[in-house]
């Protein structure tokens, strides 16, 4: 299974609509698109196409009401919670994923069901046992979650995106992928 197979298992439900958002920061050039879930994995080729192009590829983890539709107000649900975590200094000779899993279970909070090198960072993931409709208690839950692990504060918006797994992570050099490191589904 790849990585963005795992993602869209772990993340959405088979007719989730998901907003996708290719930033080629080289030519100020953004794209969007929207799929179902059950879709996303067909768009892969397509989308390692785009990366090559110069394109760095995000996703918005929270389901979108219908295709087309971006912005706070066009956020159905929440089924995740997740913190995005950069310049990490990992001590003790471990790495950035299991320092940030060590701090996460200090904390007192459930090993996440995802946990992603960035190429620069961690993002971690934990699914919900039932999905948040009210998107301003969402942001609470957010804002709390970042706080509490001294997370990136700004990851707390409803359309929030987040860099897709499986592809380069092209925003610094050098260029590296961005892959599922552990995964507890």
């Amino acid at each position: 299974m790849t990585d963005l197979e795992k993602y869209c298992k772990t993340v959405y439900e088979p007719a989730d609509v998901v907003e996708l958002r290719l930033i080629n920061k080289r030519d100020d050039v953004r794209k969007k698109k929207w799929t179902f879930a059950k879709d996303m994995p067909q768009m892969e080729t397509e989308l390692k196409k785009l990366n090559q192009q110069g394109y760095c590829v995000y996703v918005g983890p929270n389901p979108r009401k219908s295709k087309g539709l971006s912005g706070d107000d066009n956020v159905l649900l929440a089924r995740c919670l997740f913190c995005d975590f950069d310049h990490i200094e990992p001590l003790d000779g471990c790495g950035p994923a299991e320092f940030v899993t060590c701090e996460i279970i200090e904390a007192g909070l459930p090993e996440p069901n995802l946990v992603i090198n960035s190429g620069h960072g961690i993002h971690t993931y934990w699914r919900l046992s039932e999905p948040i409709t009210d998107m301003n208690r969402w942001r609470q839950i957010q804002e709390k979650l970042n706080h509490t692990l001294k997370a990136d504060s700004s990851i707390k918006n409803a359309e929030r995106i987040m860099r897709l797994p499986g592809f380069l992570n092209l925003k610094f050099k050098p260029f590296v992928e961005s892959f599922i490191v552990y995964e507890n589904i």
